[in-house]
């Protein structure tokens, strides 16, 4: 009885183990339902994208009349970046959005995650 509850805890200890690395990939992606705003790698990113942008002489900043307008660009670039939405889906949305902002929707679809 002893060597079976020993095996037993050894088998859920390795499967314990085993599952780590998945668990932790897991950890890193919040659900699809997490808002743009409470994912710290998608913000990393952004920061990232927005002082390439502040950096490059070509670039424009996009107008942003509203805050709908805003949240729902947010919203798209995150669907983007963790891949709910393909890449050429995002620039084919942004280039009917922003129609003279050609070379920003193509540095931002550039630099997202492949």
């Amino acid at each position: 009885m002893t060597s079976r509850r020993h095996l037993l805890h050894a088998a859920l200890a390795l499967v314990a183990v085993a599952s780590l690395p998945m668990l932790q990939a897991c950890a890193g992606t919040p659900p699809s339902g997490t808002a743009p705003t409470d994912d710290p790698a998608f913000l990393a990113w952004l920061r990232n994208l927005t002082e390439r942008l502040k950096a490059d002489p070509y670039a424009k900043p996009l107008p942003m009349k509203s805050k709908f307008e805003n949240d729902t660009f947010l919203v798209r670039l995150h669907d983007a970046y963790r891949k709910r939405t393909p890449r050429d889906a995002f620039t084919s949305w942004f280039n009917a959005q922003y129609p003279g902002f050609l070379y920003e929707g193509a540095v931002i679809s550039e630099q997202l995650p492949r």
